[in-house]
This record gives C-alpha cells, structure tokens and sequence, in this order.
C-alpha cells in the first residue's frame, strides 16, 4: 500500500507533487526521511539540499516539511536524522 502511495507521486525517480490527503504526505515524508539516512545522520544544509533535490526538486519546501514534522532537527546549520527514530 505505502509503495503504491509512493509511486503515484513519482515520476523518474522524484516527487513531482506533494499529496493533499495528510496520511499521503506523512508517507512521501517517512521516504525520504528513509533516503536521506541511507547517506549519513548529519547533514550541512548544502549536504541537505543535495541529498533532497535527488528526490524532490523543491528542496527549500521538504526542508522546512521534514523539520516541522519533526524528521529532521536543525541546530545553527546542522541538520541531524535521528529525530524521527
């Protein structure tokens, strides 16, 4: 069920839109919380952007979404993962 939630909001590997319905949301979120520590805990906020652009273009918008709900946890310019363990 989560994969087919996935795939219909992607197109060539990345998200080309955020879904409406907030359950859908919070399952694109959890995915690329899940990509992002595939590559490290700590990010820069150029790291962040990086990595987030890989599946989202908008990384300025899932930057803040994954801060506010609490995936990630910014402190000064670090950005860490394990918030949402």
């Amino acid at each position: 069920m989560v994969e087919e939630t996935i795939a219909r909001y992607m197109r060539d590997g990345k998200f080309y839109v955020l879904p409406r319905k907030q359950k859908n949301r919070l399952e694109v979120f959890q995915y690329i919380y899940q990509h992002l520590q595939q590559h490290a805990q700590e990010f820069t906020e150029p790291e962040l952007n990086e990595r987030i652009k890989e599946v989202y273009e908008d990384f300025a918008t899932m930057r803040r979404y994954l801060v506010d709900y609490k995936y990630l946890i910014r402190d000064c310019l670090l950005y860490t993962s394990d918030a949402a363990d």
